[in-house]
């Protein structure tokens, strides 16, 4: 019966290729209007089970009123799987460890209907964790979020915590994790919404009683220990409307032994911003004290070192925040300053003067910038504050933090007049005497550009041309410190793109024509970022994705053509997601938007990929807005333009860098969610080191879109790079001293490695990190508009080719999805996708070079999806 409906279909196929070897006719598909049998049974199940026990499954098949009985016939499984041929019942007894896939087909009168794919992992033994969530009375919590953290190791990377299980609390506030592998976790427990009360929330807490990952205690499950309990008490937060609770933490402080520390909590941390604030020390060195009442902390030190201090800040009986102080404790101030000219004795302002001061680093002398200072008008400078020891004085033009024209810009330099550390003149502090440091720095000589065309066509899903749409170019420095940072070289401006806010860094901006064409003329030499976007589509950069982490640079030297575009139209919804970013200091951060969605069922899990789906910018004030936003859950990451680091949504924390704490956004009722306030840190830049590797997947692909971080030994970020088209990434203008190096993409599993050492001593100014991510597959991301009401096949894009076209599909259900490409005798010329898929919007890249198909001739090719029950044809033409 099997072979039947497959021998029928390569008939349809074949008398398809005649027709169209005969006449030429376009291949138009058939469409899910047209299918008179919509797909159904597209059923997809997961589980762990333990070996040599009894596995039983039935197998739910959704059956229309039309069809009267089933037939359910096993194709692919593993040896002694059984299925029960009318009631669908898979029953097997796994003799050995390892992964198992079944395959099941579903007819219905020798018709097949539907399918279903089961995956089954069997080991020698599962266990369980479960326990109770409950408040600080001991009341138990109905519908809290418990999700379990499983420990993995990356080759050579160390070892990090991923999110495996989620789940939420019955009405006795118990929860149950059964069939768990042996392993070692981390539990955490929020509610975000308690129904019997609705004013109240709840801080995140990790096992035991922790806020964060870091502080954690494991919980192992092993054959000696297979049931574990883990019972969690959460901390209630008192909401403040429009004043969302935060835990913030300051900046860095620098005091002198037996100076008298005087600080106060953050105003939006005191009243009336918190009703019944009241202050607690939590973590503190010894001597120091709060006022209760005031949140004024006192202390004098006694020793020199480093110290921290934790205050609780409480409205009532409830914490609603914590504010973390870092302490730095010497034995005396010193000053270092000085002036700083051009080679005609001008003063220049907006110069960065950096001290790297010598330290020990992995039993080597080694320097790390600590202490920096911007020249002011008259180019002098002045840094305070400086503890005893040798420093190598390095300066450079701040572009970054002014408005210097390319006529000035001036070359980077060590005091005295050295363009390399290794022959800089070091100066000591050795007292509170302050030392002289002057610089004289030489302008670089400036050239007429060389320009270059670029051009391409804007066209919507269908091909159809889009005039008036705007194209933006952004130029963007290569190697340099994040993404977004301009180049050294060019001028730029800002355009305010009205519902789109405000694009910075812009080096041109135009129109298409009434064909949907445009072009630009650029100075070559230079990267740049091609954005395009017109009314009522989504914006969109170049290459056909929505979030501006993916997209790829361009990396002019002559004449380039093809950077087109594909928009998509906006969603016919009626909701709306608004807010503002900010800094520490709460001052506006001009940034870009991502909007990432999550589609869940009503037990809160995951059923489909969360997806950048929606990209934007901020305007002069900082605040974003996304227009025609469909009822879901969201999340939401800034890249702000530059001096500060990207960070995803969380009400409770500034800078948070990892998508699984990034806080969930809720539209229902196609509602307008206003208010919300993304949290954004400073870049840490002061030396003339850098950081540079590759971002690989396990299989030795390369990532692009990733965010790279630099954190110092205390754990503080001090700046990031992207990596781009091949995964390299650079992160430049490094102090010298020892850097963790860790890696962030939704999707993938976050790593980092320890010990990388900028040593200025050694002229080890650069310093080489590959990593490695692992894929996630409970978050995986894919940059994809909302979840499809349909099927459908795009044309390739472009039409003709060589060597590489992309073909998009969209799939309305779950089921197993194949992409092949014929040649006109219906032989298989590629499979491009053979896969099991959840809903969504999906692209394949055929290349006939990567492919090793490099003999086709030129010719007309057939491209065919097909997709549960629905199938669609189109062809292509390969021009070499």
């Amino acid at each position: 019966m099997f072979i039947k409906n497959k021998e029928n279909e390569m008939k349809k196929l074949y008398s398809f290729i005649l027709l169209i070897t005969i006449s030429s006719l376009i291949v138009t598909g058939i469409s899910p209007a047209q299918d008179t049998k919509p797909p159904i049974a597209l059923y997809q199940y997961s589980s762990s089970i333990e070996i040599n026990k009894a596995f039983e499954h039935k197998i739910e098949a959704r059956l229309p009123s039309t069809v009267t009985s089933v037939e359910f016939i096993l194709l692919k499984g593993p040896e002694g799987m059984l299925v029960d041929k009318e009631k669908g019942i898979v029953t097997w007894t796994p003799t050995k460890t390892g992964t198992y896939i079944a395959e099941i087909t579903i007819n219905s009168q020798n018709v097949k209907i539907g399918s279903a794919v089961l995956k089954l992992l069997v080991f020698d033994f599962l266990g369980s964790i479960s326990g109770t969530i409950s408040n600080e009375e001991a009341k138990p919590l109905t519908g809290a979020t418990v999700i379990v953290y499983k420990k993995f190791s990356s080759t050579g990377k160390g070892d990090f915590f991923s999110p495996l299980y989620k789940t939420i609390t019955d009405q006795n506030g118990a929860y149950t994790f059964a069939r768990i592998e042996a392993g070692t976790y981390l539990i955490s427990a929020e509610l975000r919404y308690d129904k019997n009360e609705p004013t109240a929330t709840y801080l995140p807490v990790w096992y035991v009683d922790a806020t964060t990952m870091e502080k954690a205690t494991p919980v192992v499950i092993s054959q000696t220990v297979s049931k574990v309990e883990v019972n969690i008490k959460l901390h209630k937060i008192v909401k403040v409307p429009e004043k969302p609770v935060v835990i913030t933490y300051s900046n860095f402080f620098t005091l002198m032994v037996g100076e008298t520390f005087n600080y106060q909590v953050s105003e939006k941390l005191r009243a009336p911003a918190i009703q019944n604030a009241n202050y607690a020390l939590g973590k503190f060195p010894d001597g120091m004290t709060i006022d209760a009442a005031t949140g004024k902390v006192t202390w004098t030190p006694a020793n020199a070192g480093e110290y921290a201090a934790e205050i609780i800040i409480k409205s009532g009986m409830s914490v609603v925040a914590v504010e973390v102080l870092k302490l730095k404790v010497v034995n005396f101030y010193g000053v270092v300053g000085g002036v700083v000219k051009d080679e005609a004795g001008t003063p220049l302002p907006n110069i960065l003067i950096t001290l790297n001061k010598k330290i020990t680093a992995t039993q080597k002398d080694a320097y790390t910038s600590v202490l920096s200072a911007l020249t002011k008008a008259d180019g002098s400078y002045l840094i305070e504050k400086v503890e005893g020891g040798e420093y190598f004085v390095y300066a450079r033009q701040a572009l970054e933090r002014s408005n210097i024209k390319p006529t000035t810009l001036y070359q980077s330099v060590w005091y005295v007049d050295a363009l390399t550390i290794d022959k800089a003149t070091a100066v000591k502090v050795a007292d509170k005497n302050k030392v002289t440091v002057d610089f004289t720095l030489k302008k670089f000589a400036v050239v007429t550009p060389v320009v270059a065309s670029v051009s391409g066509k804007v066209t919507d899903d269908q091909l159809n041309p889009i005039a008036n749409a705007y194209v933006i170019v952004t130029g963007v420095a290569k190697g340099v410190s994040g993404s977004m940072q301009p180049s050294n070289s060019m001028q730029y401006e800002s355009y305010n793109a009205s519902s789109y806010g405000v694009f910075g860094n812009v080096a041109f901006k135009t129109i298409t024509d009434k064909d949907g064409n445009y072009k630009v003329l650029l100075p070559i030499n230079n990267s740049y970022i091609f954005s395009s976007f017109a009314e009522g589509y989504n914006l969109q950069y170049y290459k056909e994705t929505g979030n501006v982490l993916d997209a790829k640079k361009i990396e002019l030297k002559r004449d380039t053509t093809g950077i087109d575009f594909r928009l998509i139209a906006l969603p016919a919804a009626k909701g709306s997601i608004a807010g503002k970013v900010v800094n520490a200091a709460n001052a506006a951060v001009a940034s870009k938007v991502v909007l990432f969605a999550l589609r869940m069922d009503s037990q809160n899990n995951v059923i489909a990929k969360a997806s950048a789906v929606r990209s934007t910018n901020t305007d002069s004030n900082g605040e974003f807005v996304f227009e025609k936003v469909a009822n879901g859950s969201y999340f939401i990451q800034v890249i702000p333009l530059k001096e500060f680091m990207p960070a995803f949504y969380n009400s409770k924390e500034c800078g948070v860098k990892e998508f699984k704490f990034a806080e969930q956004i809720v539209v229902k009722n196609d509602e307008a969610v206003k208010g919300l306030v993304v949290c954004v840190r400073e870049v840490r830049t002061n030396g003339g080191g850098k950081i540079s590797g590759r971002i690989k997947e396990s299989n030795g692909n390369p990532i692009d879109g990733v965010i790279v971080y630099a954190e110092s030994q205390s754990g503080d970020v001090c700046s990031f790079a992207v990596s781009e088209t091949g995964g390299t990434y650079e992160i430049a203008d490094l102090g010298a001293g020892v850097y963790n190096v860790s890696a962030e993409k939704p999707g993938f599993n976050s790593v980092s490695t320890t010990n990388a050492v900028i040593d200025y001593a050694k002229s080890s100014f650069n310093v080489s990190v590959d990593l490695t991510m692992p894929k996630n597959s409970t978050t995986d991301v894919d940059n994809q508009t909302e979840i499809p009401t349909g099927y459908s096949l795009s044309q390739n894009y472009p039409n003709p080719f060589n060597p590489e076209t992309t073909i998009s599909y969209k799939i309305q259900a779950a089921s197993q999805v194949s992409l092949k490409v014929y040649d006109v005798l219906g032989r298989i010329v590629a499979t491009l996708v053979d896969e099991f898929k959840q809903p969504g919007n999906y692209k394949a890249i055929f290349n006939v070079e990567t492919l090793h198909a490099t003999s086709l001739p030129s010719g007309i090719y057939l491209y065919r999806l097909n997709a549960g029950s629905f199938y669609e044809i189109k062809k292509m033409m390969l021009l070499k």
